[in-house]
């Protein structure tokens, strides 16, 4: 009876999380100069420091929502296609071999709009709730 209680409670965590996090929608902006549109490839690529250019040539600075936000959460499994630890295990192996180091983080939303407001090359994602007008969407998820 113990273990049935215990697995149930599991069940129902699991599906709640899993409910919570696709309920959140984000939307990755960039600066209101930016006039191109990216795709989940394109975004994934600076993300992961793959590259640091838009498609289109002109510098690209991703910088990450902190560790735990739901947003942060989503954007990783739905665009970088990693979880929380293969994504850590990722930058361990970029800054182990000196190929890359991740993105600046924080968890101020606010700041992280006013600097992608103010900055050409930022790029960064928030829930789409949060997206003013002084920045362009350049993609949903």
């Amino acid at each position: 009876m113990k273990n049935f209680i215990s697995k149930t409670i599991i069940t129902i965590s699991l599906t709640l999380a899993s409910t919570l996090s696709n309920a959140e929608s984000i939307a990755v902006i960039a600066n209101t100069e930016m006039t191109e549109t990216l795709d989940e490839n394109a975004i994934s690529r600076i993300f992961l420091g793959k590259t640091n250019n838009f498609p289109s040539g002109a510098p690209a600075l991703a910088v990450d929502l902190g560790e735990g936000n739901p947003a942060r959460a989503k954007f990783q499994e739905v665009v970088l296609k990693k979880s929380d630890a293969q994504l850590k295990s990722y930058w361990a192996k970029q800054i182990f071999t000196a190929q890359g180091t991740p993105p600046k983080s924080t968890d101020n939303i606010d700041k992280l709009i006013l600097l992608v407001s103010k900055n050409p090359s930022v790029i960064t994602y928030v829930p789409v709730d949060k997206v003013p007008d002084n920045v362009r969407v350049v993609a949903k998820f």
